[in-house]
């Protein structure tokens, strides 16, 4: 595909999510170098490279918001992980086996009721000071 096709289908791209309502930012995409749209839902894309950007005021705030994203990453992981011993307990035939797969279960489920605890308060505490 040749830049100015690229360019235009770009440019078609920025239209449509400034035509859905989504607000063109003053900052730029640090990989494309393309103005970021702030959309409806408050989600920040590049309409380039289609990634996702949060927009912090200071130190605390990033350290924040990435502490949250680690939270929401752990919290994925060990669901898939329950996924994944669930069925290992569905098929297990010694008794043994059962414990040491449940036990991993129980574990797993600890981490993703503390993981949305902790998502849970930090939004109960961003309410309160908004």
């Amino acid at each position: 595909m040749s830049q100015k096709k690229d360019d235009k289908d770009l440019v078609k791209e920025m239209a449509v999510l400034l035509k859905s309502g989504a607000a063109m930012l003053n900052y730029l995409c640090p990989n494309c170098n393309v103005p970021l749209f702030k959309l409806k839902t408050g989600e920040v894309i590049c309409p380039k490279c289609k990634r996702r950007f949060v927009i912090v005021s200071g130190e605390e705030e990033e350290f924040k918001v990435k502490g949250n994203l680690v939270i929401k990453e752990v919290e994925r992981a060990a669901i898939e992980q329950l996924h994944r011993f669930s069925r290992q307990l569905s098929s297990a035939t010694a008794p043994h086996d059962a414990i040491e797969v449940s036990n991993v279960l129980l574990r797993l489920l600890e981490i993703v009721r503390l993981a949305r605890k902790i998502r849970a308060e930090d939004l109960e505490a961003a309410k309160g000071k908004g």
